[in-house]
């Protein structure tokens, strides 16, 4: 079942927000959305264009197959620091090049996220940012 229009984008901004800017936390928002809402909420589209060639998006983390992706390059640090005051808010943006990735999956079970390494339960990035995020 899908939900539509709910305000899911507008909560997962708010909180990251509200947590940076309020109560000191590093709030990292993973976008993979192919409209990219939370992306162009808090991302300007010129600054985006310019960083997902340079650094990625998380499309890059399924186009990638078979070869290191650095989710740390790709994570926009403090990404409202421009728009207003508030810092530890960084987000890992998406892009409309994931709109046929669920079906990519799907008929491909055996792909792979690169890094992906398979921990005690299931999940585990090489690369990711565990020390400068709690788990929430």
């Amino acid at each position: 079942m899908k939900i539509h229009k709910v305000g899911k984008t507008t909560v997962a901004i708010e909180l990251c927000t509200a947590l940076a800017r309020f109560y000191g936390k590093r709030t990292l928002l993973v976008d993979i959305d192919p409209q990219a809402s939370a992306t162009f909420y808090v991302m300007e589209h010129k600054r985006w264009v310019t960083w997902k060639y340079t650094n990625g998006s998380t499309a890059d983390l399924f186009a990638l197959q078979h070869r290191h992706f650095p989710i740390r390059k790709a994570t926009v640090k403090d990404v409202l620091q421009d728009k207003a005051a508030v810092f530890g808010f960084d987000l890992l943006p998406s892009s409309p090049d994931l709109i046929d990735i669920d079906l990519r999956l799907a008929d491909f079970p055996e792909l792979s996220v690169p890094g992906y390494s398979g921990g005690s339960n299931g999940n585990s990035f090489d690369d990711r940012p565990t020390r400068e995020y709690e788990d929430a």
